[in-house]
């Protein structure tokens, strides 16, 4: 059995249940049952840049039933410990400022990034993924939207 350190965002997306990814990764398809049928994007940062992640990231926070989810190095943020995965739950256009609900509550409150921090934290080397970037994963529930 393969063990790991951390959990990289295309291994955190074949959780979700995406076969191509979970093979992508040589990893066994996950037996997980999923309540609502998703579509999910991995994005590493490097390839895109700042401009392609706020425009896909704040997007994707608008729309009805949809999450991004950013895989960063805490460090970048000045926080401890190495990478993280969390959710964003806003963008503020103002500001140019995505708001990361922590799910270390309990030690990191909601915190505002600016999107280009944000990005520098993400555009960081993970060792957990062959070095490749970190990123962020755009998920969408599938099921009728209208339904919800």
């Amino acid at each position: 059995m393969r063990r790991f350190s951390g959990l990289c965002a295309a291994l955190w997306a074949a959780l979700l249940g995406v076969p191509s990814l979970a093979a992508a990764q040589g990893q066994a398809q996950p037996n997980l049952v999923l309540l609502h049928p998703v579509a999910v994007e991995v994005h590493h940062a490097e390839p895109g840049g700042l401009e392609a992640f706020r425009k896909a990231a704040s997007a994707h926070l608008a729309a009805r039933n949809h999450v991004v989810v950013v895989n960063y190095l805490r460090a970048a943020l000045r926080q401890e410990h190495g990478g993280h995965i969390s959710p964003l739950t806003a963008y503020d256009a103002q500001s140019d400022r995505f708001l990361i609900l922590d799910v270390a509550r309990y030690k990191y409150p909601p915190v505002w990034v600016t999107a280009s921090d944000l990005f520098d934290a993400m555009n960081t080397a993970d060792a957990d993924n062959g070095n490749k970037t970190r990123g962020y994963v755009l998920v969408a529930n599938t099921a009728g939207a209208a339904n919800h």
